[in-house]
């Protein structure tokens, strides 16, 4: 019997360390690299920032405004800047259809990849992706010709499915003006508890706290707006997760919920989305 409970102790701690050492891999799956085709079709519409991080070289892409496009300057400071998190499998350039269908011509974009992921180097969490959207944020204050204080005056923060976590850490710790949230999480803990199970859930490696993240900014001086919409049919990421959230402050957070709807509103209700990053 004391083999026995030697051997099933051995057994799940074998077990635990494993599962604590590939959820890298869970969580951010099979990085892959855009082709050399795929970035020269996209030249013409995005300005590629390169910039340096502690895990090496990273590429975001620059959508300037319709506006800037026309004049064909695309170092026109737009009237308001976003920050985009993709969610996990979905590099940053695939948010261009969205960004191309963008109703207002005086607004610009920021896509982001994690690091690791298109054309970034290195290794994906959430300091490094932190990381890696504020270089790509100087950046763009270099390209523009501007101060800091002139980007963030305009920037605003949108996140999808697990890049809400990205979305809410960053904005937790640069000024920004809005906050829009598709699908997302209340903390990573509790979607790793969902997905998993407890106890498993527990030696999360890696941790994005969004329910923290939207508290702190709602003390703020001046708080962003925040939105957040979510379909309640969502079965990666169920619907009381953003409810947790809406509760936060009822009287700060603009609570969207879809009937019928599943984890993928980014794409079904794209209108709706665009109405909260123009409100």
């Amino acid at each position: 019997m004391l083999k026995l409970i030697v051997a099933l102790m051995c057994f799940v701690s074998v077990f635990c360390v494993g599962l604590f050492l590939v959820q890298h891999r869970l969580l951010y799956p099979n990085p892959q690299p855009y082709s050399p085709a795929t970035l020269s079709s996209v030249g013409s519409r995005f300005v590629f920032l390169e910039y340096p991080t502690a895990e090496g070289r990273q590429r975001a892409f620059y959508s300037p405004s319709k506006a800037a496009r026309l004049e064909k300057h695309a170092s026109i400071l737009p009237d308001r800047i976003w920050l985009l998190f993709a969610g996990i499998g979905m590099l940053a350039l695939a948010w261009d259809d969205f960004v191309q269908r963008f109703p207002d011509p005086n607004t610009a974009f920021v896509l982001i990849d994690y690091p690791g992921f298109g054309a970034s180097q290195g290794k994906a969490s959430p300091d490094s992706t932190h990381d890696s959207a504020a270089g790509a944020v100087f950046q763009l204050a270099r390209h523009l010709r501007v101060s800091q204080e002139a980007i963030s005056s305009r920037l605003n923060v949108l996140g999808t499915s697990f890049g809400t976590g990205a979305a809410a850490l960053f904005a937790a710790h640069y000024p920004v003006n809005k906050v829009v949230l598709v699908s997302p999480y209340s903390s990573l803990l509790d979607a790793a508890c969902y997905r998993w199970r407890k106890p498993l859930c527990y030696l999360l490696r890696y941790h994005y706290d969004t329910e923290e993240e939207l508290s702190e900014l709602i003390l703020r001086r001046v708080s962003p707006k925040i939105y957040i919409l979510h379909g309640d049919k969502d079965q990666t990421l169920p619907v009381e997760m953003a409810r947790k959230l809406a509760q936060i402050s009822p009287l700060h957070i603009n609570y969207q919920e879809f009937h019928g709807e599943g984890h993928e509103i980014l794409f079904s209700r794209e209108k709706e989305i665009f109405a909260a990053m123009m409100e």
